[in-house]
């Protein structure tokens, strides 16, 4: 089964010109296996900030393993990853302080309104009502949820979860913000995300 190794995990960014080198995410020789799979097999990697990064590889590469890896949901066998200048392994809290994270399946609670979703998630990040119900409002906006923002979320097609799900990862303005199966994502939320923040890895 393929597997991402050394050498071997093609990444695809944008960055502008003109700007003193930032590294936010930092990968260096990072291992995981799964019983007798070996999911990682030592890869480095970094990414500047400013940079739109893609990683690329068939099903089973392990770019899926790679983002759990780097939003703390699962720690290495080996190596180390940092975000925003902390370690998944030391100080994973710091890390998830500085991610915004969507999946593959789009996370939001179907019983709250849209508008309820951010302003849950914006409290959770410590932010005052007043800043949460701005923040939530600009959100809405710029993804094209305005007019659905009272409706159940769980009544929502299943674009508007998505850049639902999009619109929480960014509630916060994080440093990083990470994306599993972006492929997923249309035109339109992809145009979105793009204007929302310059600083991503998807896989």
């Amino acid at each position: 089964m393929p597997r991402i190794r050394r050498g071997e995990l093609d990444g695809h960014h944008s960055a502008p010109a003109g700007r003193d080198r930032v590294i936010v995410i930092r990968i260096d020789q990072l291992r995981k296996n799964f019983g007798s799979f070996r999911a990682l097999d030592g890869i480095d990697l970094q990414v500047d900030q400013g940079q739109i990064f893609g990683l690329l590889g068939p099903n089973g590469a392990g770019k899926t393993t790679t983002v759990k890896v780097l939003s703390t949901l699962i720690r290495p066998d080996s190596g180390d990853a940092s975000v925003a200048g902390n370690s998944v392994i030391a100080d994973p809290t710091a890390v998830r302080r500085s991610i915004g994270l969507s999946g593959q399946y789009a996370a939001v609670d179907e019983k709250l309104t849209g508008y309820e979703n951010l302003l849950m998630v914006a409290r959770l990040y410590g932010m005052s009502r007043s800043e949460s119900r701005a923040r939530a409002h600009e959100l809405l906006r710029e993804f094209a949820l305005v007019d659905v923002r009272d409706k159940r979320a769980g009544a929502y097609s299943g674009g508007m979860r998505r850049r639902l799900d999009l619109a929480s990862a960014l509630v916060f303005r994080p440093p990083v913000v990470i994306l599993d199966e972006p492929k997923m994502l249309k035109g339109d939320t992809r145009c979105l995300l793009s204007q929302s923040t310059g600083y991503a890895l998807a896989a």
